[in-house]
């Protein structure tokens, strides 16, 4: 019996515990990929009462707004559903104090909701873009240190607008400090009666380089490379090109964003020379294009491979190329059996 207990509460700990966000974990946010240092600062996160939330609202009470539904998230982590939050201003919200103005926290967040429900919902009429005062989910942060809705004078938002789904979905974003003391405030506000929240944490961390950015500019750089049989001339003039790829493959968990936002500069400057000084040599254009303004005939756009783009053959598609999957090969269709085939198709 006693050893039946005991697998039942170590079974317990795993089921809590594997929601957390864990000491030593990388965790992607929009603002970055950052390593959890420090344990979750959000003692009520399993939502067993309200006790650190502030209601948002006129004569309202968090009881007035808000149901805790028990377990509804998982075993032992209750979820918050609103009663009639359809009032635009009115939510609830959790204010945090780091620990210094330089100090980075991740925020993390569990939502579901009805299909089409959003993170973020536009003011009724306004096609503008006006719409960042009235996110259901708002991480912000000002020096004035009071929450003011919908905004206040040197305001930070971190998130971004999201499709929320009938799903649990795990969101996390980003608080990097700067310098400036700030007081944080994690809000949810004019949420629907179809959206529940559970489980939010706070945990210190320190961010790293952002391993997605690494391999777009990976992806980028082989495609232009693979994309013809580039003679030796060319690389002894570019080695600077093989140089980026060999130190962006270098670039790993422990690396800094620092360090990787300095090859990627230095990457993009590589490849825009590269591509200025060899592909025109390679890529066949009909004519070159020139726009006119008001039929004065002043030119101020250099359109090139318009027409030839049209015709290419479209057998693969890889990265900004199109190209054949047994080789690195494009040409016009007309082209395919002429006297220019070689040209344009390497190791085909």
């Amino acid at each position: 019996m006693k050893k039946r207990l005991l697998f039942a509460f170590m079974a317990l700990c795993v089921s809590v515990s594997g929601f957390a966000l864990t000491e030593g974990e990388f965790v992607y946010t929009p603002q970055g990929r950052f390593k959890i240092t420090g344990a979750n600062l959000n003692a009520n996160n399993t939502f067993q009462d309200m006790s650190g939330w502030t209601v948002v609202g006129i004569d309202k009470t968090l009881g007035d707004k808000f149901n805790i539904v028990a377990d509804g998230y998982a075993p032992g982590f209750n979820s918050v559903v609103s009663v009639d939050q359809e009032t635009i201003g009115e939510g609830m919200y959790f204010k945090f104090e780091p620990t210094s103005a330089d100090a980075t926290y991740v925020v993390s967040f569990k939502m579901k909701g009805a299909a089409l429900d959003n993170l973020k919902t536009a003011i009724p009429g306004d096609g503008y873009g006006e719409d960042q005062a009235f996110n259901i989910v708002k991480v912000a942060g000002n020096s004035v240190g009071s929450y003011s809705y919908p905004t206040v004078a040197d305001e930070v938002i971190v998130n971004t607008a999201e499709e929320l789904t009938e799903e649990w979905q795990t969101f996390n974003y980003a608080i990097v400090g700067d310098g400036t003391a700030r007081t944080w405030f994690i809000s949810f506000v004019r949420m629907t009666t179809t959206i529940e929240i559970a489980d939010l944490q706070i945990a210190p961390a320190m961010q790293y380089a952002d391993l997605r950015q690494r391999d777009v500019m990976l992806d980028k750089l082989k495609a232009y490379r693979d994309c013809y049989n580039w003679n030796d001339e060319v690389w002894a003039t570019y080695d600077g090109y093989p140089e980026m790829i060999a130190g962006l493959e270098a670039i790993g968990d422990e690396s800094g964003q620092a360090e990787l936002d300095e090859y990627l500069a230095v990457a993009q400057e590589v490849l825009d020379e590269f591509l200025d000084a060899n592909m025109d040599d390679y890529l066949p254009y009909s004519e070159t294009y020139t726009a006119t303004t008001n039929g004065a005939g002043t030119p101020n756009v250099d359109i090139k491979f318009s027409k030839w783009f049209a015709k290419v053959q479209k057998a693969y598609t890889w990265a900004d190329w199109n190209c054949l999957p047994s080789g690195r090969g494009f040409w016009e269709q007309e082209q395919a059996g002429g006297a220019d085939f070689g040209l344009f198709c390497g190791n085909c």
